[in-house]
């Protein structure tokens, strides 16, 4: 009789859930890491069924993200950035100009590419998918040879090293039209998030807006390092400016060639 009442005031516990402390010793390390966890605002809101960062938004992540780090490899669009900066009239301004240019093709691309396949049915989005792979996956094939052949170096237009803000603006928007390696990672990149409808309109401009801002890398860096410290950044961009200009040959034919043979494998296994 005794044992049966003992047992009757003892608290039946969830066995799903970890005790914050046991009978007779300290906090478990398991109830103390999910203590922790919970007052997190960024775990506990996105890990939750229904925050963004789901298991389908990272394996939209993990197809685009080396996507958007391929994109971002561009020895030209770089070295036109650090000749701007090393100039001696706003350089800050026009550097700025000719980043906002840059971006301008691929933000127009991005809400093309994510309104146009959004609406295209489920079955034209597997018909059209694999094909707009084999498509950019052989112009990269083909980009890679040209720039095999092509002389190592190539100059930049006159007008950056005279050219206002304005100007500046106009001649990042013809870099980046002229920047044919970027542009063709770039759609496969937006085709994807784009057929990912099933995480949500609200986590495919996330994840559109994370690729812009690291397939334009090579703009914002230099701005970034030269208005926290211009002198310094000076003698840095040039080294780096001189050492791509160097292998810009060997890096274009480089990631062409991998992202080309990426894509067409992809394609081939899709059709």
């Amino acid at each position: 009789g005794r044992l049966a009442g003992r047992a009757a005031q003892r608290p039946v516990s969830d066995p799903g859930v970890i005790p914050e402390r046991s009978p007779s010793g300290p906090e478990r390390p398991g109830a103390a890491l999910s203590r922790i966890c919970g007052a997190c605002p960024v775990i506990s809101v996105h890990s939750r069924p229904g925050g963004w960062l789901t298991g389908r938004v990272t394996s939209l992540l993990a197809k685009v993200l080396p996507l958007a780090a391929g994109a971002a490899v561009s020895p030209t669009v770089f070295a036109a950035v650090v000749l701007v900066l090393s100039g001696a009239v706003r350089p800050l301004a026009r550097a700025g100009g000719l980043a906002v240019g840059a971006a301008v093709p691929l933000v127009v691309l991005a809400a093309v590419g994510l309104i146009g396949f959004r609406h295209a049915g489920a079955g034209d989005q597997l018909r059209i998918s694999p094909v707009v792979d084999l498509v950019f996956g052989v112009l990269l094939l083909l980009l890679a040879v040209r720039a095999w052949r092509r002389p190592a170096g190539g100059g930049h237009p006159s007008r950056l090293l005279s050219a206002g803000p304005a100007v500046c603006v106009l001649l990042g928007v013809g870099l980046m039209l002229t920047n044919f390696s970027t542009l063709a990672l770039f759609v496969p990149l937006v085709k994807e998030v784009a057929i990912a409808s099933s995480v949500g309109l609200a986590a495919q401009l996330a994840v559109l807006a994370a690729s812009l801002v690291i397939a334009l890398v090579a703009v914002w860096l230099p701005l970034l390092l030269y208005a926290l410290s211009p002198e310094r950044s000076r003698a840095l961009l040039g080294t780096v400016s001189a050492a791509t200009r160097r292998h810009s040959r060997a890096v274009s034919v480089g990631i062409c060639l991998v992202f080309g043979v990426y894509l067409c494998v992809k394609a081939v296994l899709r059709l």
